[in-house]
């Protein structure tokens, strides 16, 4: 059975909810040399605020699509009484945040001048780096599953990542340069949320094999598995240094500084044998044992040699946030969905597409602020707003006679893959109920109660 959705084929093939646009205008508040706290967002578009609006033209930040106001660096900001800057851009890559992270130097020379003190970096990363093995995108990848109506897309070889171990590599040199040019602040490298967490069916995404629903998910798990990879590396990294300045404490100045700036041999073969131990079987809490045994055991040399303690490491205050605890309601979902499934900008797909919602922004601000020890306030949620547009493409995409409602055959259909029992006594009860007039058949505002009855059913 072949499903339609809304003009697909050219819809979701000429738009990316990830691609780069050139951004062209600045970011309109002032920014200060004076040095003191502040909260930077660097990353891509789950930094920058993609998905808070629905066109392009609602962002502050121009084609980036930046929110200055609601997104959780923002928020944050607010609540310390800090200066705010978001540099996020939707679709950049690891050389884009680079290019991001050096600007934020060089309109702060003040803050660059003291490492950052006092301030607060947070970025996402990683997302539009992903290569397949036919060379495609992430954001590729995910519209031509959706477009596979139910096809084994995610079971294909070349549909697999290609490059995690090479990204792996890329993040620790990123994260290295990071933690060296700002040492003294908190830097929170930000995971991604599951996108699609289907309770049963994915009713808001047509077409999608629900075998691809939950094959994306483990993509991002793997993805964050990778983030946090990275940042184990430099952490292992800088505490092997550590060790070896302590060896290094009766050397005189001259080879000291001349270890300090080689960097192509002792600090390249450090990374070599702190990324190669976390891909062995040391498993993460293991290294984060070593961490404490190795910290404790420096303090107690130290006070038995009587020295003073080394200038503070870069790197110490590095932490990976892992989100996923914190979102439920992905793509998959009927209502109060964190992640959006598929969002029309007039007759286009909007790139807020399988990003966080508001909703889902506060989950980052939730996590921001644990991982910084504050408690903060929680932030007004914003009320449920049905997208008529979109609702009415996920109708068309189920409407397999295209005459413009939903009977209870199409409504079975949804279930094509799922076995689980008891699934089609629910959709045939959520379907009665909303079908209010008894005509075997449901429109627009009658199919969005049947998804919600179903979706509350699910949760049961």
């Amino acid at each position: 059975m072949v499903l339609r959705i809304l003009s697909f084929s050219t819809v979701l093939l000429s738009a990316s909810a990830f691609r780069a646009r050139p951004s062209q205008k600045k970011q309109k508040a002032s920014l200060e040399v004076a040095a003191g706290g502040k909260v930077v967002t660097l990353g891509d578009s789950y930094s920058s605020g993609t998905g808070i609006h629905k066109s392009g033209r609602d962002y502050e930040g121009g084609d980036c699509w930046r929110d200055w106001k609601t997104t959780p660096g923002s928020q944050y900001a607010a609540f310390e009484g800090l200066q705010a800057i978001n540099l996020a851009c939707k679709g950049d890559e690891v050389p884009g945040i680079k290019a991001q992270f050096d600007r934020m130097h060089a309109e702060n020379p003040a803050d660059a001048a003291t490492g950052w003190a006092n301030s607060t970096i947070l970025f996402t990363i990683g997302g539009n780096d992903l290569r397949t093995f036919k060379g495609e995108s992430w954001p590729g990848l995910l519209t031509s599953c959706i477009m596979s109506f139910y096809g084994a897309c995610h079971e294909k070889q070349e549909n697999q990542i290609a490059n995690w171990d090479q990204l792996q590599a890329t993040l620790t040199d990123l994260y290295t340069d990071v933690v060296q040019k700002a040492p003294n602040a908190r830097i929170r490298v930000m995971g991604y949320p599951r996108l699609m967490q289907r309770s049963l069916l994915c009713l808001p995404v047509p077409g999608l094999a629900l075998g691809a629903a939950d094959w994306a998910d483990r993509q991002v798990d793997e993805l964050n598995r990778r983030l946090l990879a990275a940042v184990n590396a430099v952490k292992a990294t800088a505490l092997v240094e550590l060790d070896a300045d302590e060896d290094e404490e009766e050397a005189p100045a001259a080879l000291v500084q001349e270890a300090s700036t080689s960097g192509n041999s002792v600090l390249d073969k450090l990374r070599q044998k702190a990324t190669a131990k976390l891909n062995g079987k040391a498993s993460t809490k293991n290294l984060d044992a070593a961490v404490q045994r190795k910290g404790s055991r420096r303090r107690r040399t130290r006070r038995r040699r009587n020295t003073p303690a080394p200038t503070p490491t870069p790197g110490m205050d590095l932490e990976f946030v892992d989100v996923k605890s914190y979102y439920s309601r992905g793509a998959c979902r009927i209502t109060r969905r964190e992640v959006h499934s598929i969002v029309l900008d007039g007759f286009s797909l909007s790139d807020s597409s399988f990003h966080p919602s508001q909703r889902g922004y506060n989950k980052y601000y939730e996590a921001l602020g644990n991982s910084l020890g504050r408690s903060l306030p929680p932030l007004r949620t914003p009320p449920e707003i049905v997208d008529p547009d979109s609702l009415l493409n996920v109708l068309q995409g189920w409407d397999s006679n295209q005459n413009g409602t939903i009977e209870l055959d199409e409504a079975l259909a949804m279930m094509v893959e799922d076995n689980t029992p008891g699934v089609a006594e629910q959709l045939t009860a959520a379907f009665r109920q909303a079908d209010t007039a008894g005509t075997g058949s449901l429109n627009l505002d009658q199919f969005e109660n049947f998804m919600e009855l179903f979706d509350a059913a699910a949760e049961e």
